[in-house]
C-alpha cells in the first residue's frame, strides 16, 4: 500500500536533514510485531519508525497563561469577545463580557488579536473590510480505551480503507486513543462537538484492521472527545481532508485576526501575528526566535514518592512553579490501581491556582480525570469532594449544582452517541 517502506523512508529522510539529526529505522515484519504486538500481519512488508513529540493541549495552554502571567499578562477565564471598537477607522479598544457580568466591559487598547480559532468569524463579522477570513470548521473526534484492550506503547498510522486518511493509535496518560476524522461540523460552535455514530463506527473499523488480534466493541470505550479545526477555506467546495492546513492571517488598521495551522507551529504563528500587530516595536518587546519557548528553571529534588517518569511529566506541565504545586497537596496518585499518574496535590493545584469555575474546568481540561475512568470517574467523586470543595469555596448546593452539571457535560459529550433503534438491534 502506498507509500510503502521504501519511499517513506525516502521521506523521512528528507525530515532527517531539515531537523539535522536522525531519527528514522526501518523495522522488518517481525521487529513490527514486536513493538506492537496484536498488530495485523496481512501483506506486512515492514514498518518506518521515526521520532515525534507528544503533548497535553490543555496543559500546553496552562503553562502558557502561567508563564505570561509571572510576565505581568492580565488572563481572564470565561470572558466573551464582543465588538472591536474604533475611533476614526483604527482600532481603539474592545467590549468584553464576562459569563457572570450582564454589564460589558470596554477595554482600550490600539491592537486587538483575533486568535479565536473557530469562532474568528464573529469578531471579524463586525469589520467592513472586504479581506475577511472564511473559517471552515472541521470536526475530528477521538475514542478512548483501556489501555488494557488495546495496548500500544508506541503511536502507530494506517491509512484508513474508506477515505485513505491516516488515523493513529497512540498511548495517552494510561490508555490507548484511537482517532482521528475529518467531517465538516454543522453543530453549534457554543455547544461542546459531540462524536457522531458514524465516527464511531468509522474508528472501530480501522481498529479491527489494524488490530484484528484485539477486537474492540462499543463497550470497550471509556469516553470520546472531538474537537473544532479553524480551517480557512477559499470555499470551492474540496472534500474536508483536502482543505489546505496552512494558516491564515489578515490585518485592518490595529485588527490582527488569524485562524489555520497546526499545534505544532503555534509559536510561529503567534510570532507573525504580534509582527504584524507592533510593526517597527516588535524587535523591541519580542524574544528572538532562536529562544527556548519556555524559560529555563531550576527545578527541585524529586520526591521519593514520585516516579521518574511523572518527574519528567510534572517539569513540563508546570516549569517554575512545580515547588509551590509540590506544597499545595498530597503526592500520592489520585488512581494508585491505574496507569494515570496524576497526583492529589494537582488537582489542589488547580483549585487554587489555574481559573477553575466549573467542575468540568477541573475533571475535562485542568486534569483528564473523566476520560481516562469509567463512567466518567464518578466512583472517585467523593473523595475528589473531600479535596477540592473547600479549596473552590463552594456549599454544598453549589457542589450538587456542579457535580450533575459535569456528568451532564460528559454524557452529552464525551461518552458515545445513543445508537439508532436498527443498531442497537
Amino acid at each position: 500500500q502506498f507509500p510503502g517502506p521504501r519511499l517513506f523512508q525516502t521521506l523521512l529522510r528528507v525530515y532527517d536533514f531539515i531537523a539535522r539529526n536522525r531519527s528514522r529505522h526501518f523495522l522488518t515484519p517481525a521487529e513490527s510485531m514486536l513493538w506492537v504486538p496484536g498488530l495485523t500481519g496481512e501483506k506486512l512488508a515492514g514498518a518506518s519508525g521515526f521520532t515525534d513529540a507528544v503533548t497535553d493541549d490543555s496543559r500546553l495552554v496552562l503553562r502558557l497563561i502561567a508563564e505570561a502571567r509571572r510576565d505581568g499578562a492580565m488572563c481572564l477565564n470565561y470572558t466573551r469577545a464582543g465588538e472591536i471598537k474604533r475611533s476614526n477607522g483604527d482600532v481603539s479598544g474592545l467590549l468584553i463580557q464576562a459569563e457572570e457580568n450582564d454589564t460589558p466591559i470596554e477595554v482600550f487598547a490600539p491592537l486587538v488579536i483575533n486568535a479565536t480559532g473557530a469562532w474568528a468569524d464573529r469578531l471579524q463579522s463586525s469589520e467592513t473590510s472586504e479581506d475577511t477570513m472564511h473559517i471552515r470548521p472541521l470536526r475530528g473526534s477521538h475514542l478512548v480505551l483501556p489501555w488494557s484492550s488495546l495496548p500500544v506503547s508506541c503511536s502507530v498510522s494506517l491509512f484508513h480503507p474508506e477515505d485513505g486518511r491516516p488515523v493513529f493509535a497512540f498511548p495517552w496518560l494510561g490508555t490507548t486513543v484511537l482517532g482521528t476524522t475529518d467531517i465538516d461540523h454543522e453543530g453549534n460552535l457554543d455547544q461542546e462537538p459531540v462524536i457522531s455514530e458514524s465516527e464511531t463506527a468509522y474508528l472501530l473499523e480501522i481498529a479491527s484492521r489494524l488490530f484484528p488480534g484485539s477486537p474492540i466493541t462499543r463497550s470497550d470505550i471509556l469516553s470520546t472527545w472531538a474537537g473544532v479545526r479553524p480551517v480557512v477555506t477559499d470555499g470551492t467546495g474540496k472534500a474536508p481532508s483536502k482543505e489546505n492546513r496552512e494558516h491564515a492571517l489578515r490585518v485592518n488598521r490595529g485588527h490582527v485576526s488569524i485562524a489555520g495551522g497546526k499545534l505544532t507551529t503555534f509559536r510561529v504563528i503567534a510570532r507573525e501575528a504580534l509582527v504584524q500587530g507592533l510593526g517597527e516595536d516588535a524587535s523591541k518587546v519580542l524574544r528572538p526566535a532562536s529562544k527556548p519557548v519556555f524559560q529555563g528553571t531550576d527545578h527541585p529534588s524529586r520526591p521519593a514518592t514520585i516516579s521518574h517518569q511523572c518527574w519528567q511529566r510534572l517539569q513540563g506541565f508546570y516549569g517554575p512553579e512545580l515547588d509551590q504545586l509540590l506544597a499545595s497537596g498530597p503526592l500520592e496518585p489520585v488512581t494508585p490501581n491505574r496507569a494515570s499518574n496524576l497526583l492529589w496535590a494537582e488537582l489542589c493545584w488547580a483549585c487554587r491556582r489555574e481559573d477553575v469555575q466549573h467542575l468540568d474546568d477541573l475533571l475535562l481540561r485542568r486534569t483528564r480525570l473523566g476520560m481516562v475512568l469509567p463512567n466518567a470517574g464518578e466512583a472517585l467523586l467523593p473523595q475528589i469532594r473531600n479535596h477540592c470543595q473547600p479549596l473552590l469555596g463552594w456549599a454544598d448546593q453549589r457542589w450538587e449544582e456542579e457535580q450533575a452539571r459535569y456528568l451532564s457535560i460528559y454524557h452529552n459529550a464525551y461518552s458515545l452517541p445513543p445508537q439508532e433503534a436498527s443498531d442497537a438491534s
